[in-house]
């Protein structure tokens, strides 16, 4: 287990939040792990799967086969927030260790791989989250790999959630993929807002929606 303290290492409970990343193997799940703790100030480097240098896999066949076969926590510190962050295997033989983790989260991260787009294990995460009722955003990765086509895993997405809205748009994919550009914020709303009622009774009454933590 690996750490990053807090200027309070005691946070008040309505500031803290148990958040897990899930996904199919090899969609480069403990990657964006690396990018998290670099990005809030925990490492001053990027670690790195293939060099065996991540900092949530720290068992030696982790490293030796550069894949996570336990689950390990870390904590980030966001913006007044303290993050429990649990990286998950992602490989099957595993999944008691994504068991373990589905008992205990206020909200979850399903990575989806651009080039494979949604497979088997990733509609079992999925089912087992919806199950829970744990809040979920869904992340596509490596968008910038052969054979990854946004408006495909759109559709799967779509197929597999049901009701999923988009957040980011990415431009291009694959050799023309350069960046991602944010969805415009009337759009969300008027989306959320034809499935949830509090979401719409707040629109109507205030005229906007205010995200809360």
């Amino acid at each position: 287990m690996w750490r990053c303290l807090t200027p309070n290492d005691f946070t008040p409970r309505e500031h803290l939040r148990n958040v897990a990343l899930f996904a199919h193997v090899d969609a480069g799940k403990t990657s964006i792990a690396e990018q998290m703790l670099f990005l809030s100030g925990c490492t001053r480097a990027l670690g790195s799967v293939d060099l065996g240098t991540a900092q949530t896999d720290w068992l030696d066949v982790e490293r030796a086969r550069g894949i996570s076969v336990r689950l390990a926590t870390t904590v980030i510190p966001w913006q007044g927030a303290t993050i429990n962050l649990i990286d998950t295997p992602g490989h099957i033989d595993f999944v008691a260790e994504v068991e373990r983790a589905l008992q205990v989260l206020e909200g979850a991260v399903l990575i989806i791989s651009a080039p494979e787009g949604v497979q088997a294990h990733t509609e079992m995460i999925w089912q087992a989250l919806r199950t829970r009722r744990v809040p979920t955003l869904l992340f596509v990765n490596k968008m910038d790999r052969a054979g990854a086509d946004a408006t495909t895993v759109a559709a799967q997405i779509a197929g597999l959630t049901g009701r999923a809205v988009s957040l980011q748009q990415p431009q291009g994919s694959a050799e023309t993929f350069c960046a991602v550009t944010p969805c415009d914020h009337e759009l969300l709303v008027d989306t959320v807002a034809t499935w949830e009622s509090a979401v719409l009774e707040q629109y109507v009454t205030a005229g906007s929606v205010t995200p809360s933590f």
